[in-house]
């Protein structure tokens, strides 16, 4: 005869385990509620013993009927949900973790709607416009480019403040501060300077500052202005500066040239000279021999008959 292993069981009577005694290591399965139980030692006394669901309805995952599961349970392997397994669905408001349902994705206005794009444009912002294959409705290149501006302008924030930039006129205060000669306020230049051009100076006075003064032109104008005159000429020349002022003017009382100083024909080395007037010879160093020199005044001069 086979051995038969047989465990404790109760198969009738109410549910629970009401009724139901086990010593420490026993097993007993209840058919009422198709539970398995243990008889397990209460804190170590085998003489104590509790009643522990080991396996049974409730306590074990069925294959095809319907079960409750709680608590945490971790899958490393992939999981088929199948699709028929429904979920609760997710306030509108949810961003946990929690699965979406179709109803959660149509409650946020998702929808399967499918459709063609038939045509794609693009507005260029402000100081842009598009060129190219513009709007698409097949395939292409949108190209951005700068518009058209006025003439002079460029592209910077707003004057004195942060902002949007936009094309506008160039002021002083965009410029920062420069080792440059000013045109407003003047300035000093260090260097050498060559103009190319023509330089006009419209002021009152102007200063060379220079040991030499080398002027190309073989011919100087003084006095030109819009309307010259004699009155206007009148004490025109050349001063030079010394103990007195060395003058070589002309004066309108007299209509001639005057010399504040002497005049010596001949000296550093120009000898020979001779003192026309009107082209005729007035005076030569054969006329006079004097040791020392002997300076004289001419009290009137004769030329072409007349009298001056």
């Amino acid at each position: 005869m086979p051995n038969v292993i047989r465990i404790k069981r109760r198969y009738t009577g109410a549910s629970g385990t009401g009724g139901l005694s086990l010593v420490n290591g026993e097993l007993a399965y209840h058919e009422i509620d198709n539970i398995l139980y243990y008889g397990a030692a209460t804190g170590g006394n085998p003489s104590t013993v509790s009643l522990v669901a080991v396996a049974g309805s409730g306590h074990y995952v069925t294959l095809a009927s319907n079960q409750s599961i709680s608590g945490n349970k971790t899958f490393t392997g992939t999981v088929d949900l199948g699709s028929s397994v429904t979920a609760g669905t997710p306030s509108t408001s949810d961003n946990s973790t929690k699965v979406a349902t179709t109803a959660f994705v149509k409650a946020q206005g998702y929808t399967n709607n499918t459709g063609t794009v038939t045509s794609v444009g693009l507005d260029g912002i402000t100081n842009f416009i598009t060129t190219g294959n513009t709007p698409i409705t097949g395939s292409g290149n949108i190209t951005m480019a700068l518009s058209s501006q006025a003439a002079n302008t460029m592209l910077a924030a707003p004057n004195g403040s942060s902002g949007t930039p936009t094309f506008r006129a160039l002021v002083a205060a965009d410029i920062p501060a420069l080792n440059y000669l000013s045109l407003a306020t003047g300035g000093t230049v260090g260097g050498n300077v060559v103009i190319s051009g023509d330089l006009t100076v419209n002021g009152t006075t102007t200063n060379i500052n220079t040991t030499n003064l080398v002027v190309e032109d073989k011919n100087i104008v003084l006095g030109d202005t819009t309307s010259p005159s004699d009155a206007g000429a009148n004490d025109g020349g050349i001063t030079l500066k010394g103990t007195s002022d060395k003058l070589f003017v002309w004066r309108d009382v007299n209509d001639a040239w005057t010399s504040t100083e002497h005049l010596n024909l001949g000296e550093n080395g120009g000898t020979s000279k001779n003192l026309y007037l009107a082209g005729n010879l007035v005076l030569g160093p054969q006329d006079v021999s004097f040791s020392p020199a002997v300076y004289f005044t001419l009290d009137k001069v004769v030329v072409d008959g007349g009298t001056y």
